[in-house]
């Protein structure tokens, strides 16, 4: 594997007296960095610092908000319906929309990490309310934590390496690839 670097984006000053030393992560070029694709446990790595799912899940198996601003679910729990958080956005500051958690989720059905864990939705789609429908075959109260799934725009579900909405982004390519901390991460907002 070659190594990917972390880099100051070149907006962000340093405050600190001290030169901070870089670190770096292995990871395997030839192998993607589409979170929606890779298999390889050492880019899922670098993946969970550039992409962020719907919902995580803390230490104590508490599940949290990310992308999603809130949900319901219908009483019997086989249809929910996500609001996206309207403040989140990808890396070039172009806000996720329920279009794109759909591709991802329906691309996310076809791979062989995600695929087990959604198994049992019959169909995704976008509701005229501007939120994301899931109908699922079965009940299944526990279906938040299972959408922890990254989620990339519509345009580049299958592209090699989508923008992220997380707080790290990509640069360059090959062995000249590294992470840029993003300045304008909606998160900090």
């Amino acid at each position: 594997g070659d190594l990917l670097t972390q880099e100051e984006s070149k907006d962000q000053e340093n405050t600190e007296t001290e030169e901070e030393d870089p670190f770096t992560l292995a990871y395997y070029p030839e192998e993607s960095l589409n979170p929606l694709s890779s298999a390889d446990f050492s880019n899922r790595m670098i993946c969970s610092l550039v992409y962020q799912g719907l919902f995580t899940a803390n230490r104590d198996g508490e599940i949290l908000p990310i992308l999603c601003k809130s949900y319901t679910a219908s009483s019997d729990l086989t249809v929910y319906d996500f609001t996206i958080d309207p403040t989140a956005t990808f890396s070039d500051g172009v806000p996720v929309t329920p279009e794109d958690v759909v591709a991802s989720l329906r691309e996310s059905m076809n791979h062989k990490y995600y695929g087990r864990r959604l198994r049992f939705v019959n169909v995704i789609e976008v509701t005229e309310d501007r939120e994301v429908r899931i109908y699922l075959l079965q009940p299944n109260g526990n279906l938040p934590l299972l959408l922890d799934i990254p989620i990339v725009k519509a345009s580049e579900v299958e592209a090699e390496n989508p923008l992220g909405t997380g707080p790290y982004k990509l640069n360059g390519y090959g062995r000249n690839r590294s992470l840029v901390r993003r300045d304008n991460w909606w998160c900090e907002s």
